[in-house]
């Protein structure tokens, strides 16, 4: 009992016990009832005590208990302080860091914080006397050794890491800065979630492997999991009065309405706060590749974990705060410049791209990482857990488009689903390409909303090209898309499409209300035109006689490329060869430049690039010019249309072209292999003229155009088509991302950090060749990050730098030369982009050698 009572709290002494070899550092203590909170948390009876004193009081834990709670808290103490962490302020005594063992804590498995001795032991002490002194206590439940809150036998134990933490952060966190450091005006998404996502992983070595765990999708699973709903704020404002379905499920019901929304109240307000460790867990430890001396990286473990736990908020990040908050707290502007400073994959980017990066990640979580669909882990049921207000399906079939308007929260996310239908059948299913399409119709107190939608697809954010004026706002468009879901078979085959609401300062965001459009590229077409030419006169001799030619067939339905909305024609090409269409498609498909590599559907590794494609520049010349020999093309071309334009079209032409093998050996006569057959005896049907496709239906009679004078034009083609849109020519007005790290896929970022490259430099150089380019053009420049624009923007001198092509080969080695995962073909279709825009690449290797 004297020991109790001398109790003493100091950091010198408890650094020295902490780096003290040998370990057992921990002495737990289970006879004396604590007060926290206000409350009396009364200390567990023994098991020969009465039914009645075990029932109100709990049993105290048996000696292999209190054995394993030593263990545990000495296992966590040693992975902790590998980790760099500071020693926890914990009472000491003898040489040992002091925990108690309570009952009746309600349901915390544990707590951390001030406390003392309710009253002196019975019979132990004299009357009155307080036996611990008041202070920093770590306190655990003894019900959770009987009952865990999850289905495995590290459950306490990872409770007891948990506590730790935070026993630990009260001699990490700085104090020469506000009073409350890292916790000022932070909710619980920072100081739980953050908290919970280590202790996980403090007992490797005692054979606890989290991911064999958590893929089994055990209801209990979720909160390890940290399957929380990200369809409300990252910070947890703004949140609804109830509860997600599958949390309700596992809970008594509610008596009446106050008891369901008292209920709701402690999820979000308890539970979903600890959830968020999926966000950090991502950033601590699935996307933090370390550098290894010897070059590569491997998979991080947590080495930021301690860092964040340093840094301090400042008046800045107060002001900012305060700025916005109905939707943001201080924590916001702090874990920006804390991934701008400190990470390896975000510093490019901040938490602006990273917490888009996340939720794509997360949705494909479940196949990607654990690679399981048990339990909860099931298609439907993950998404329930990640969108507790649900995630539509949608039809989407060559005849229908999606449209589908979506409010997001700031910081937060909405997705839909469909499934891609299958167009034709080679060597097995192909699946057409989709474009995609978003418009601003409210983003009411924000410059430029648009710029705050990142679209998340097969575990990755798609690159922001650059906006338009459109009917209600900007529009933003994404094309030859392909949007088939990394595994089918475990999905329902059912593409999940994210769209996550974050601004370039995230400090900024508000809710936006956008129209999301979706439409295949594909069109179908019957019918087989032929060119019957007359005989070719000749000056001397008879005529030679030129043999008709039949155009060749092709599948009925393809996809097809998508088209810009001319100031005067819109042109649709379809070419009936799936080898051409495929090659077409990859040159425009938004591949990243350096891809990740992820999992499909054999669970083989592929490269898979923003759209999920490993191509990275245009069609090679030879394939494409020997495909084309066996290939129809269909031209159809026709007035520009108004939008929401319904019904007939006048004016329309058609042309097909294809090559006759048969007419080579009359090139002496002046006879092209190449045959062209025209007409305008076209009718055209539009069933829908929308921001983001164009449909309808088309029927060409060559027989009867007005050019087939000589009727040498015959045979009809019909079909169908649903044009995704590129851009609309008359708009105008293009707009690039206000941060033009936004323009990369954020598998870019993820490769480079994984190619143990510097995506902060890479990023700064994206950045000041747009601004040059922008002075250039005579655009004004957007503000600096200090002026509250966009971040990391240079202001340096513009255009004088040339760099020869021995420096771009030189730093193009340097920079590609020994990228792991990336292949030579890669690698050559990374040069020829490159070298296509010159301009571009040139002004960024200036930036890149700080060059003037």
């Amino acid at each position: 009992m004297a020991t109790l009572a001398g109790l003493t709290w100091n950091r010198r002494t408890a650094d020295e016990i902490w780096n003290r070899r040998g370990g057992a550092w921990f002495e737990v203590i289970d006879f004396v009832d604590m007060q926290y909170e206000g409350k009396v948390r009364p200390h567990p009876v023994p098991a020969s005590a009465t039914a009645a004193e075990r029932n109100s009081r709990g049993v105290q834990l048996t000696y292999e208990q209190l054995a394993d709670a030593k263990q545990a808290l000495n296992t966590a103490a040693v992975y902790f302080q590998k980790l760099g962490m500071a020693a926890p302020k914990l009472p000491i005594a003898d040489g040992k860091f002091y925990v108690f063992v309570l009952s009746n804590m309600e349901h915390a498995a544990g707590a951390t914080g001030l406390a003392l001795a309710a009253d002196p032991v019975e019979g132990a002490t004299p009357a009155g006397a307080a036996i611990v002194p008041e202070g920093t206590h770590l306190m655990l439940n003894s019900l959770e050794y009987f009952a865990p809150y999850a289905d495995h036998p590290f459950s306490s134990k990872i409770t007891i890491a948990h506590e730790m933490v935070h026993a630990i952060d009260q001699y990490m966190v700085i104090t020469d800065g506000p009073k409350d450091g890292i916790l000022e005006g932070v909710n619980k998404w920072w100081s739980e979630g953050s908290t919970d996502s280590a202790p996980q992983y403090a007992f490797q070595t005692l054979g606890y492997v989290p991911e064999n765990t958590l893929k089994h999708g055990a209801r209990s699973h979720t909160k390890n999991i940290g399957a929380r709903p990200y369809d409300y704020p990252l910070t947890l404002k703004g949140v609804p009065r109830r509860m997600p379905v599958w949390v309700s499920a596992g809970l008594p019901t509610p008596a009446d309405a106050a008891d369901a929304a008292e209920a709701a109240d402690d999820f979000w307000n308890y539970n979903a706060t600890y959830f968020t460790s999926s966000f950090w867990r991502f950033l601590y430890k699935e996307e933090a590749p370390v550098k290894l001396d010897g070059g590569g990286t491997r998979p991080g473990a947590f080495e930021l974990f301690p860092v964040l736990r340093t840094i301090q908020i400042v008046g800045t990040h107060i002001n900012k705060a305060r700025a916005n908050s109905e939707w943001v707290d201080t924590g916001i502007p702090a874990l920006d410049d804390f991934l701008r400073d400190h990470h390896p994959t975000w510093g490019a980017t901040g938490l602006h791209r990273a917490f888009p990066a996340f939720i794509a990640h997360f949705v494909e979580w479940p196949d990607q990482v654990v690679k399981s669909r048990s339990g909860y882990l099931a298609h439907q049921k993950w998404l329930d857990c990640l969108f507790m207000d649900g995630v539509d399906k949608h039809e989407l079939t060559p005849n229908k488009d999606i449209t589908v308007d979506l409010t997001i929260l700031p910081l937060a996310a909405k997705a839909i689903r469909f499934e891609t239908p299958p167009v034709f059948s080679v060597a097995g299913d192909e699946y057409a390409p989709v474009t995609i399409s978003v418009s601003v119709l409210d983003g009411s107190g924000q410059s430029n909303p648009i710029d705050n939608i990142h679209v998340g697809l097969r575990g990755q954010c798609l690159a922001n090209g650059h906006s338009q004026p459109g009917r209600h706002g900007r529009v933003r468009r994404w094309s030859s898309v392909k949007a088939t879901p990394l595994n089918r078979s475990k999905v329902n085959n059912e593409t999940v499409l994210s769209f996550i609401n974050v601004a370039p300062d995230p400090s900024t965001t508000r809710p936006v209300r956008i129209r999301v459009t979706v439409s295949l590229q594909v069109a179908s077409s019957t019918g087989q035109p032929s060119y019957h030419p007359p005989p070719v006169e000749r000056a001397e001799g008879p005529p030679v006689h030129v043999p008709p030619s039949v155009a060749p067939r092709g599948p009925e339905q393809l996809p097809i490329v998508p088209v810009e909305i001319g100031s005067e024609k819109t042109t649709l090409v379809l070419i009936k060869n799936a080898d051409v269409v495929r090659m077409v498609n990859d040159s425009l498909d938004t591949a990243s430049l350096m891809a990740v590599s992820r999992e499909n559907e054999d669970g083989e590794q592929a490269a898979i690039g923003a759209a999920g494609r490993p191509v990275l520049g245009g069609p090679r010349t030879a394939e494409m010019g020997q495909a084309m020999m066996r290939s129809l093309r269909v031209e159809l071309a026709m007035p520009t249309l108004a939008l929401d334009h319904i019904g007939p079209v006048a004016g329309a032409e058609v042309a097909a072209e294809w090559y006759e093998p048969a007419y080579v050996a009359l090139a002496q006569y002046g006879v092209s292999p190449g045959v062209r057959v025209e007409t305008d005896a076209v009718q055209v049907t539009i069933t829908s003229r929308n921001e983001g496709a164009v449909m309808g239906s088309f029927s060409a009679d060559f027989s009867r155009g007005s050019q087939n004078v000589d009727a040498i034009f015959r045979g009809r083609i019909e079909g169908q088509f649903c044009m995704g849109i590129v851009h609309d020519e008359p708009a105008g007005d293009k707009q690039a991302p206000e941060d033009p790290s936004a323009m990369l896929p954020t598998d870019f970022f993820i490769g480079l950090a994984r190619a143990g490259m510097s995506t902060g430099d890479i990023a700064d150089a994206l950045r000041d060749a747009v601004a040059d380019m922008r002075r250039d053009e005579g655009q004004d420049e957007p503000p600096s990050r200090s002026e509250g624009g966009s971040p990391g923007v240079s202001t340096g001198a513009t255009g004088t730098c040339t760099i020869t092509r021995g420096e771009f080969d030189a730093w193009f080695q340097e920079t590609y030369g020994q990228v792991s995962g990336l292949s030579s073909a890669q690698r050559s279709e990374i040069r020829g982009q490159l070298l296509e825009n010159w301009t571009f690449t040139e002004q960024m290797i200036c930036n890149i050698m700080g060059r003037s």
